[in-house]
C-alpha cells in the first residue's frame, strides 16, 4: 500500500468519525491537522519521485560507465593483438633478411674461389706453355715469380679497368704488388691483367 493511499484511508476516517465525537470546534482543528497531514504526505511524495528520479539517473550512468569500460577493454585487446602481429612481422622480416645475407655472402666467396681456381688453372697451362715453347732462350732462364700465401686475407674484388697497372692497382687500394700477384697467380701482368677481369686485391686490417 503506497503512502498516499495510506494518507486517503486516514482522513477519510477521521471525518467520519467527527461527526459522532467531537464538537465543530475540534472538527475544525482536525480538518486542520488533516490539511497538514496530506500536506506532508505531498511533500513526502515529491522527495520519493526525486529521489527515484536520481537513482534512475544514477543507474543509467552506471550502465554508460559499464559500456565505456567494455569498449575501453576492447580497443586495448585489439592494439594488443595489432602490435603482436607487428613484432612477428619484424621478427620474420628478421631473419628472412640474415638468411638471403648469408646465402649471398656465401654465393660472393663461392664465386670468387672459382675465379681464383680458374686463374691459377691458367697461370699453370701458361707456365707449362713457357718451359716447352721458350727450350734454351735467355728468357726460359729467368724463373718465373714465387707466388705465397703471405697476404691479407681481407680486401676486395676489383674490376680491371684498361690501362691499369699492378702498381697503380695497390697504391689505389692501399695493398702491395707481391700479394695482388700472389692472390691472382699473375705472372706477367702485362699479359695477363685484362680489362674487365675481375682480380682480388689483399688489404691492410
Amino acid at each position: 500500500m503506497s503512502i498516499h493511499m495510506f494518507a486517503r484511508r486516514i482522513c477519510l476516517l477521521l471525518l467520519l468519525l467527527a461527526p459522532f465525537s467531537v464538537s465543530a470546534q475540534s472538527t475544525s482543528d482536525l480538518r486542520k491537522q488533516v490539511a497538514n497531514l496530506t500536506q506532508d504526505v505531498n511533500a513526502l511524495r515529491g522527495l520519493l519521485g526525486s529521489l527515484r528520479i536520481e537513482v534512475e539517473s544514477l543507474q543509467r550512468e552506471n550502465a554508460q560507465l559499464k559500456a565505456a569500460i567494455k569498449r575501453s577493454a576492447a580497443a586495448q585487446s585489439s592494439q594488443a593483438d595489432v602490435l603482436r602481429q607487428v613484432d612477428a612481422r619484424i621478427a620474420a622480416v628478421k631473419a628472412e633478411l640474415l638468411r638471403e645475407d648469408a646465402e649471398t655472402r656465401k654465393d660472393i666467396i663461392s664465386s670468387v674461389k672459382k675465379q681464383m681456381d680458374s686463374l691459377a688453372s691458367q697461370v699453370e697451362v701458361s707456365l707449362k706453355k713457357i718451359a716447352i715453347s721458350g727450350g734454351g732462350s735467355t728468357s726460359s732462364s729467368v724463373p718465373p715469380p714465387a707466388f705465397t700465401e703471405d697476404y691479407p686475407k681481407d680486401g676486395i674484388m676489383y674490376l680491371v679497368e684498361s690501362g691499369d697497372t699492378l702498381s697503380g692497382i695497390a697504391a689505389k687500394h692501399n695493398s702491395r704488388v707481391s700479394w695482388i700477384r700472389s692472390a691472382n697467380k699473375i705472372v706477367d701482368a702485362n699479359r695477363d691483367l685484362h680489362a674487365g677481369e675481375t682480380i682480388f686485391v689483399p688489404q691492410k686490417d
